[in-house]
């Protein structure tokens, strides 16, 4: 008994050199019975000596001592150890032993085996055959779920949880949800959580975090009181929230733009003493920050990092500052910039670059300049991204004749010169009454290979900035000879061109023949509409573009400075 206890202990502890030198003295005495092969086997598992464990068992069953017990932890051997042929080796034995009287629990652990050598197949053959011997409890019902998540088999999962009916547990349940989630059945999660009510089967904080992801889904088609509805009956019972369940939750703010509940989640999850931060916990809420485009919150943790004691390295850094740079607030990435060099980090491509895209958002040419120049004089060549950022900065100050310079230079230095650099020239060209040369650019870059939806979209915008709904109009119609299909950036360039040549009646056709083609508008689409309609002096479609907005889920707050935050990127 003491032995035994003792080999458990080594097991536990992993402890290969003790437990292995125990064992040879247990083995080797007559105080000997199956116990301690269990404890061997299952040490020899754990570091990992699967070739010495099965030998355990195999001196095991010649002198008698494997028992039910034994089988099944050489079972669970086989499985860490992938072994297909000796896992069905055994199972074979087990059938033909009915002596050993083996229970669900040695059973599962063949089923299971199975399935992490990849017999997926076999292992619901083996299922078929065992329910005939005895009968499956929630942990068969589990392990077969597990496996159906993981290879992605959802019917064969809606068949388990149909038969697992009278074993369900939490567990089972909540594999079954993430399962339904990943499939997109949404309905069908749904239906699981109110059974899990129905049938008294508890819910943990599993069960709420699948359910909030499944709420922050860009595809779940519900509405955005869904997740505080979760949220509520989490609380309700008990449950608290951990770091997962408040990213989820914040997630799902974002998609409906309640940005200040996404901030105020945030505040409270820093001063729940029971979530254990982290720096990716805090690298996520910097990206929450910068998608709100909510400085003040990026600046709440930042400053919380520092009280708890958690690194701040060039990567929360520059997450930091590109929340500044997207906001518009050029002067306080700048200050972050300094505040890094204050704490000993050196400057790398991606701070220069974050730099480069604050001072292009508002323009700011000539600092954008005196950071490029910084790049070369901190030792480092300047990259794609930075000829980008300048060359944008020139184009949104419309100094296009150093863009241009600045363009020749990146192409002398054989810089790969990014699309986006290109369109934003096309529109700077225009905005300084040089439709012509963006007209030729276009050109020249359709002689280069196939032009992109995106480039094509800029190309409309020339034109539909320049009040030409012709134009306009027949490049969108011409888009599916190149195989490519509009989306809502297209149809906003139509809506822009009405705008521009006083054809404002056209407007809400323009919105039926994208519901037509099935193209969901975005934020952009639905303000370039409404401030359309109002300029044309149709009131009665700026308000029905304003309820169609509300209908998509947005407010107009909200919306506006997401489309904000979005132009900046353009």
């Amino acid at each position: 008994y003491v032995n035994n206890r003792f080999l458990d202990c080594f097991t536990k502890l992993k402890d290969r050199e003790l437990g292995l030198d125990l064992w040879k003295r247990i083995s080797s005495s007559r105080l000997v019975d199956s116990y301690p092969y269990c404890s061997a086997i299952g040490l020899c598992s754990l570091c990992r000596l699967y070739n010495q464990g099965y030998h355990i068992f195999v001196e095991a069953d010649r002198l008698g001592f494997a028992n039910h017990a034994v089988y099944g932890v050489t079972v669970q051997l086989c499985g860490d150890w992938k072994n297909a042929t000796f896992a069905e080796k055994l199972y074979e034995k087990m059938l033909s032993r009915p002596e050993l009287n083996f229970t669900i629990r040695e059973y599962n652990a063949v089923l299971k085996a199975l399935f992490q050598c990849g017999l997926s197949e076999r292992a619901f053959e083996v299922f078929s055959v065992v329910s005939n011997h005895t009968l499956p409890d929630s942990a068969t019902f589990g392990i077969l779920m597990g496996a159906c998540y993981n290879l992605g088999l959802f019917e064969k999962a809606i068949e388990v949880f149909r038969f697992s009916s009278g074993v369900r547990e939490t567990a089972l349940c909540n594999n079954f949800i993430r399962i339904c989630v990943r499939s997109g059945d949404f309905q069908r999660a749904m239906e699981t959580h109110e059974l899990m009510k129905l049938e008294n089967i508890p819910r943990d904080e599993f069960t709420f975090n699948t359910l909030l992801d499944m709420c922050a889904s860009s595809d779940y088609p519900g509405k955005p009181s869904d997740a505080w509805t979760f949220w509520n009956e989490m609380i309700s019972l008990g449950i608290a929230p951990n770091k997962y369940i408040y990213s989820s939750m914040i997630q799902s703010c974002c998609r409906y733009q309640q940005a200040n509940e996404a901030a105020e989640l945030i505040k409270q999850m820093f001063v729940d003493r029971r979530v254990t931060l982290s720096r990716d916990v805090c690298l996520g809420m910097m990206g929450v920050a910068k998608r709100i485009g909510n400085g003040d919150l990026a600046q709440f943790v930042f400053d919380k990092m520092g009280e708890h004691n958690i690194p701040r390295d060039q990567h929360i850094f520059s997450s930091f500052m590109s929340v500044f740079a997207v906001t518009k607030q050029t002067e306080k990435a700048f200050e972050v910039f300094e505040t890094l060099k204050a704490h000993g980090l050196a400057p790398n491509h991606v701070i220069f670059s974050i730099l480069l895209e604050a001072c292009r958002v508002v323009g700011d040419s000539t600092r954008a300049l005196q950071t490029f120049q910084l790049i070369e004089k901190s030792g480092l060549k300047p990259q794609q991204v930075a000829y980008a950022g300048l060359i944008g900065a020139f184009c949104r100050d419309r100094k296009v004749s150093l863009a241009e310079s600045w363009l020749a230079i990146a192409e002398k230095n054989e810089i790969p010169i990014q699309l986006v650099t290109y369109q934003r020239l096309m529109i700077a060209y225009t905005l300084t009454g040089q439709p012509q040369s963006a007209i030729q650019l276009f050109e020249k870059l359709r002689n280069q290979g196939p032009v992109t939806l995106d480039t094509w979209n800029t190309l409309m915008r020339v034109y539909a900035l320049i009040g030409d709904y012709i134009q306009t109009r027949a490049i969108f119609d011409g888009l599916e000879s190149y195989s490519l299909v509009p989306n809502a950036r297209s149809f906003s360039a139509l809506i822009t061109a009405c705008r521009n040549s006083g054809q404002n009646r056209s407007i809400r056709d323009i919105y039926s023949e994208m519901l037509h083609r099935e193209v969901k508008p975005n934020i952009g689409f639905f303000l370039n509409a409404i401030e359309a309609c109002a300029e044309g002096g149709d009131d009665e479609s700026a308000d029905f573009f304003e309820n169609e907005l509300r209908l998509a889920g947005f407010t107009r707050p909200a919306a506006e400075r997401e489309w904000e935050l979005e132009q900046s990127t353009e």
